[in-house]
């Protein structure tokens, strides 16, 4: 979800930068369950990271390297992918995804 949209809702979106897309990511505190909103390319350059690295992907460095600058970037997967990567990383990508490996749009 946008800026405008959590905004709708009635959420907080102070800090929040208007265009990018926006996913609940539940923690646990001391004081019981919280739920703080990322960026959903920021998420997903995490969870890539804590699979093992955009290697995962496969194929070769310069791609990696250009999909893994779009994620820093604020480029959710799925268009990283589809802008920096081939057709064998766009299906492991979805795959992931399907497999909730990786959050999803």
């Amino acid at each position: 979800m946008n800026k405008n949209e959590l905004a709708q809702l009635g959420l907080d979106t102070d800090g929040l930068t208007p265009d990018a897309d926006y996913v609940p990511n539940p923690f646990t505190a001391d004081d019981g369950v919280h739920v703080d909103l990322v960026c959903r390319a920021y998420l997903q350059l995490e969870q890539i990271n804590a699979l093992g690295g955009i290697s995962l992907l496969g194929g070769s460095r310069e791609r990696l390297e250009d999909i893994y600058g779009g994620l820093e970037d604020g480029m959710d997967l799925m268009t990283a992918v589809a802008r920096f990567g081939d057709d064998e990383q766009q299906q492991r990508a979805q795959q992931l995804i399907a497999a909730g490996k990786i959050s999803g749009s």
